[in-house]
């Protein structure tokens, strides 16, 4: 560019003699080194013609003209005056050389000439000068990077021939040794490992808890391991030596250290070095500095609300650690504060002075007030396929209410829980009218269908298969796309050695514009060889209507099913209590359920609850043979403990009998545990009553589990160790919890977005009754995510 800029002045400063009505009589074309072959092509790209008055604009015009054509390195011009008095336009090219041959590679041996080449980019007849060859060769650089060559390096001589215009291009690689980043360490850190009831402590409450003994290395290695080498880094890449990730690791590391109160830390430039052939160590010095605490704590500028409305949401306190997110965490509350209450455009910021004594910094937050702003309008870009209402129905702010910021971003949250959309941000946009703003929310289209086909082994059917078409933004009618309306459509078969399932689920979120949702589900499962005596069909159809609902229960779901029920296939051996329910029975039910869920992730929640109690009746009023009814809750919480490990705690009732015009509760209603989903320990619906060594179900049942887990690579793979107890028992309400069975056990989670992975083998401790058939450790295999 340089040099394009340096040609276009001479050429104003070659014509400034000539200025005025002075006429070009004619336009030459002159090369520097290469002989230009092919005159015609430079006068054609030309707008100045002989017979023109000089033009500056115009000269300058066909310059930028014949440097876009590419095939010129340089290109000047020449004002001559000739002896008539006239004046000649001399156009003075560089013509760049153009490849002879494919590019000869010398001191390639990782990869061959062939690879090398595709990375050039460069064919034959391709013009090509340094200028190129410095571009070209920094992407083969990359590519030697990408593949763990830290030290590669590129040299390059043309050989060219002035005559033709043709060069030859000798490309010399020096590939130094192959190695990747594969460790960090700090040198400098001077954290001291606490104790074991230290830790038991801080899990309780917190993990800043341990921060006054500086920042763990498990931390700090944790914070680089982006971009370090893993088993999977021939697809991800990570552990390539490169200067901006060494950079953005010195940043992340500063920024631990702030969290922890070191608010003069300093993390020096690292130093690379190898520690085992092809691999690389990198050192990361850190002058910690003092570990500060927080001294007074003021604030400025409130004039709006008393301070004693302001105090309330800071949670700092005088000595807590100055740890930077804490403070920052405070200056935000203190925003929302302002934001919820229409000070759109509040601003806290927080002021550190350090005391004069001790490692002590006051902290004053300035507040900065602004006026009220109101919404005029909300705006909805970048749905090429959800409808807007689809969007606006699930937004917490509407026009002409205040500008709730706090609100608004709660809705962006709203926005990504959906599935809809890979991403969802919103931000303010002015108007001519100060105290109004409009509302954007900008939102990406991401994948909402799927079509998955799998086998594998199962512990109830041994070999399994599946078939599943689903589309989480299906809009029924939307010909030919069927999507953009935000309802939910699964199709799936399941077929096994002892399962045949086939399913279709329809779910409506905004039935009739209102926040109800309805649900429609058709199935046919069939369960073979059902404990070992007889075989389960079950056709039919359910629908569901849920609220969501104020206070400790946040929804409400009402289902109602109508179903066929045949129970075929009976073993002569089979007790009486299964053969008296042979044949087809017809099953109108009705259930009702409340739940309330506080859980920070549907799947694989870290931290809160979730709890359900509900009933469900089946005939009497609601018609047909079958008349029973039933209780059940069901409760899960997980605690996060130290170092992302979390600590599940379920617990599980149910009740049922019969009512009306039946004796006892059919074999297809009663209760059973055992298997991936309850008694890890236990086969599946083996713990049960028995009678004449047949399982039978049993109308109480309950259970427990205890569940520990440890992530091994961050959010995709967990460890986890268990303990399960419970049992079934034959009458109803009779919660005989001396009489039970438990296991122990280990497994792996896989939690893989669509398709996740549950392994775990479980030893049975206690067991209830005398049946030896459930004694032997159980390998239990499940796809979905946990209970």
């Amino acid at each position: 560019m340089t040099r394009r800029l340096i040609a276009m002045m001479c050429a104003v400063l070659t014509i400034l003699p000539a200025a005025g009505a002075a006429i070009i009589q004619e336009v030459a074309v002159e090369s520097r080194g290469v002989i230009i072959q092919n005159r015609e092509f430079v006068l054609a790209c030309l707008c100045v013609k002989a017979g023109d008055e000089i033009d500056q604009r115009k000269i300058s015009r066909d310059i930028k003209t014949l440097l876009a054509t590419g095939r010129f390195t340089f290109v000047d011009t020449e004002l001559r005056k000739r002896e008539d008095g006239a004046y000649t336009l001399v156009y003075i090219v560089e013509v760049k050389p153009r490849l002879e041959k494919a590019v000869i590679v010398h001191g390639n041996d990782a990869y061959s000439e062939k690879k090398i080449r595709g990375w050039l980019e460069l064919e034959v007849g391709d013009p090509v000068d340094d200028a190129i060859l410095s571009r070209r060769a920094r992407k083969v650089v990359d590519e030697y990077h990408q593949r763990f060559y830290p030290d590669v390096e590129i040299t390059w001589k043309l050989e060219i021939d002035e005559t033709t215009g043709f060069t030859t291009v000798h490309l010399n690689v020096k590939e130094g040794e192959k190695a990747s980043v594969r460790k960090a360490q700090f040198a400098g850190n001077t954290y001291v490992e606490p104790s074991g009831w230290e830790r038991f402590k801080a899990g309780l409450k917190n993990r800043r808890a341990l921060s006054d003994t500086s920042v763990p290395p498990e931390d700090l290695e944790e914070a680089v391991s982006p971009h370090l080498w893993h088993i999977f880094s021939f697809f991800t890449h990570r552990g390539v030596y490169n200067e901006d990730d060494l950079n953005s690791d010195r940043e992340a590391i500063r920024t631990l250290y702030l969290n922890r109160g070191y608010l003069d830390v300093k993390v020096g430039e690292p130093v690379v070095q190898p520690y085992k052939p092809g691999k690389l160590m990198s050192t990361f010095p850190i002058t910690e500095g003092r570990q500060y605490r927080v001294g007074t704590i003021r604030m400025k500028g409130a004039q709006v609300f008393p301070e004693t409305n302001l105090w309330a949401v800071v949670r700092l306190k005088t000595n807590d650690l100055a740890a930077m997110d804490l403070i920052h965490m405070n200056a935000a509350a203190l925003r929302d504060y302002y934001q919820s209450r229409g000070y759109m455009r509040a601003s806290v910021k927080p002021l550190l002075q350090p005391q004069s004594e001790g490692a002590v910094v006051d902290v004053e937050f300035d507040i900065a007030e602004s006026s009220l702003v109101n919404i005029r309008y909300i705006d909805i870009r970048g749905n090429t396929r959800t409808k807007d209402k689809v969007i606006r129905r699930e937004l917490l702010v509407y026009p002409g209410e205040l500008y709730d910021q706090p609100r608004v971003k709660r809705g962006e949250r709203i926005l990504q829980n959906l599935g809809f959309f890979q991403s969802a941000t919103s931000y303010p946009r002015e108007t001519l009218d100060p105290a109004k703003d409009d509302v954007v929310y900008e939102v990406e289209e991401g994948k909402t269908g799927n079509f998955m086909v799998g086998a594998g082994y199962s512990s109830v059917d041994d070999v399994i298969g599946f078939v599943e078409l689903s589309q989480g933004n299906f809009d029924l009618f939307n010909w030919p796309y069927f999507t953009g309306d935000g309802q939910k459509l699964r199709l799936r078969t399941q077929f096994g050695t002892q399962t045949e399932d086939y399913r279709i689920s329809f779910v409506e979120p905004w039935f009739l514009d209102r926040k109800l949702s309805l649900g429609v589900d058709l199935y046919d499962t069939d369960l073979r060889n059902l404990s070992s005596y007889y075989n389960q069909q079950t056709l039919g159809g359910a629908v569901t209507l849920g609220k969501p609902l104020k206070g400790f229960f946040q929804r409400v779901n009402l289902r109602y099913s109508l179903e066929q029920i045949d129970i075929y296939g009976v073993a002569t051996n089979a007790v009486q209590r299964i053969q008296d329910d042979a044949g087809s029975h017809d099953v109108s039910a009705a259930k009702l359920t409340f739940v309330h869920d506080t859980r920070d992730n549907v799947f694989v929640p870290t931290r809160g609850s979730k709890i359900s109690v509900g009933g469900r009746l089946s005939g009497g009023p609601l018609g047909f043979e079958t008349d029973m009814y039933g209780f059940e809750a069901d409760s899960s919480t997980y605690v996060p403990l130290w170092f992302d490990h979390v600590f599940n705690v379920r617990a599980q009732a149910e009740v049922v009998s019969e009512y009306g015009n039946d004796s006892d509760v059919h074999i297809f209603d009663r209760l059973y545990l055992g298997g991936a989903r309850s008694l890890r320990g236990f086969k599946y619906r083996y713990v049960s009553p028995y009678e004449q060594e047949q399982p039978i179900g049993g109308k109480t049942a309950a259970m427990g589990n205890l569940e520990y887990s440890i992530p091994i690579t961050k959010k995709i793979v967990r460890f986890a160790t268990f303990y399960d107890i419970g049992n079934v028992w034959l009458d109803a309400y009779d919660f005989d919890l001396s009489n039970y069975c438990s296991d122990i056990g280990i497994g792996v989670r896989f939690d893989v977005p669509g398709f996740p992975i549950r392994l775990d083998y479980a030893w049975p401790l206690e067991i209830a009754g005398d049946d030896i058939s459930r004694t032997s450790a159980r390998f239990n295999f499940w796809i979905g995510y946990g209970f």
